[in-house]
């Protein structure tokens, strides 16, 4: 973080700009980074279980039926409806940050920071997914491009 007034609002527009571009690659390559170690996450998660069976509070195998039940861990989609609850609740709280009719200055920044990415994803046309997750069978999801 720059303190805005006794530093940033001192530098010219083109050193504004290529702190603006190095802190966009910075992001972008951290984005990546993560994005890497989140897959590599997941990928032992889902598969930490393979193979193994339920077994209840005795340490013996679950019997449904009479057979053991599997342990595999199976990834699930939310529904729709909560998807959208989750989506609009986001929303909802983001806009709470940006401080009403008298925001701070650091909320006035947040809103700034916050319309950037927005009308950044509305550039690329980019629309979070997260009912389309498609993970352990298909590739690993990779983080939003910037």
């Amino acid at each position: 973080m720059i303190n805005k007034t006794t530093l940033w609002d001192t530098l010219s527009p083109d050193s504004q700009a290529a702190i603006e571009r190095a802190s966009k690659d910075a992001l972008l390559e951290s984005f990546q980074k993560s994005g890497s170690v989140q897959c590599d996450a997941l990928k032992r998660m889902f598969t930490f279980n393979d193979g193994q069976v339920q077994l209840d509070a005795l340490g013996q195998p679950l019997l449904v039926n009479g057979s053991a039940v599997s342990a595999d861990m199976k990834w699930s989609e939310w529904p729709k409806d909560a998807i959208d609850r989750l989506q609009t609740a986001t929303d909802a709280y983001f806009e709470s940050l940006k401080g009403g009719a008298v925001p701070t200055v650091d909320q006035q920044d947040f809103a700034t920071v916050i319309g950037s990415i927005r009308a950044f994803m509305a550039d690329i046309h980019y629309k979070w997914k997260p009912n389309k997750f498609e993970y352990p069978d298909k590739a690993c999801p990779q983080p939003m491009p910037l």
